[in-house]
């Protein structure tokens, strides 16, 4: 257990010098500015996609039953709403390029706009994922 937590917060601690890292390289080979028209098309992209998906995944994990039914349901909504997310993630870069007089963040927007109908997908799955792993631990347990 202990040696979980500690693995846990290597991990996130890595990921984080990484990601500040990664930050400051690209800051020096493209320029800051750059850089920050190229951060703002991504923050709406990273809320968006956090919000996709984490919409089923819980739910899935914490049913007493699963049917097919259920979780083909759950696949399919969240897969409609990633769509949905996608077309506000493709309209926010209009809205950003006008608000930053930047015509780049139209087609960076578009861009990231492309896997979030598979981010919906992929929650529940991932869900179901988990379901089956902790419940397989579960049962040796007993």
């Amino acid at each position: 257990m202990n040696r979980d937590i500690v693995w846990s917060a290597v991990e996130a601690a890595g990921s984080a010098l990484f990601s500040i890292a990664a930050a400051f390289i690209v800051a020096r080979l493209i320029g800051p500015s750059e850089l920050g028209v190229g951060a703002t098309a991504v923050a709406v992209h990273v809320l968006l996609w956090v919000a996709v998906n984490a919409l089923f995944a819980d739910a899935i994990v914490q049913r007493d039953s699963l049917d097919e039914a259920m979780l083909s349901s759950a696949v399919w909504a969240s897969s409609a709403i990633g769509c949905a997310a996608a077309v506000v993630q493709a309209g926010s870069g209009w809205l950003l390029a006008w608000m930053l007089d930047d015509a780049r963040l139209v087609p960076m927007a578009m861009l990231l706009a492309l896997p979030l109908p598979f981010v919906g997908m992929a929650g529940a799955l991932q869900g179901l994922l988990t379901r089956q792993r902790h419940y397989r631990r579960w049962q040796r347990a007993r």
